[in-house]
């Protein structure tokens, strides 16, 4: 694998955030407005305290393969098999 394209876990943890942030906050905030009106806020609220956790998940596991990418540890957790058709079927999701 070239590793001139590989991105650390703390980068990764920064995307996470980032695009939680970003979507969460910035777009759905004014699309929950319209369909909610001013209880809005509370879904909002609502998703930080589930995303919140599954944060502290990731945290957790990237501390038990320090040094490795997701693909690394994905393959190491589920073999590549079973990884290779997961991350189809979360290709083919999106």
């Amino acid at each position: 694998m070239n590793n001139k394209y590989k991105i650390s876990h703390i980068q990764l943890r920064g995307l996470i955030v980032s695009t939680s942030v970003g979507v969460g906050v910035l777009s759905q905030s004014g699309h929950l407005s319209e369909i909610m009106g001013n209880s809005g806020w509370i879904a909002i609220m609502l998703t930080w305290l589930l995303i919140i956790p599954l944060f502290a998940i990731y945290n957790k596991i990237f501390e038990l393969y320090p040094g490795k990418d997701i693909f690394q540890i994905g393959r190491e957790v589920f073999g590549r098999p079973i990884f290779t058709l997961l991350i189809e079927i979360g290709r083919a999701h999106v």
